[in-house]
């Protein structure tokens, strides 16, 4: 999912930048910042920033 305008800082957020959800629910380790998040078509992001409020119970 893209980042709206408003969003894109220049810095932190830049254009083409991406959010991706990852739920932990089940997995052998939560994912941490520099953690490499790869997409269904090969794409390599890396994790710069989490919120632990998403976390689902």
């Amino acid at each position: 999912m893209g980042y709206t305008a408003r969003e894109i800082d220049g810095t932190v957020i830049r254009a083409g930048d991406v959010q991706v959800y990852i739920s932990s629910v089940g997995l052998a380790i939560a994912p941490a910042v520099g953690d490499l998040v790869v997409t269904a078509n090969g794409k390599q992001d890396r994790v710069v920033n989490g919120d632990p409020r998403m976390t689902m119970v």
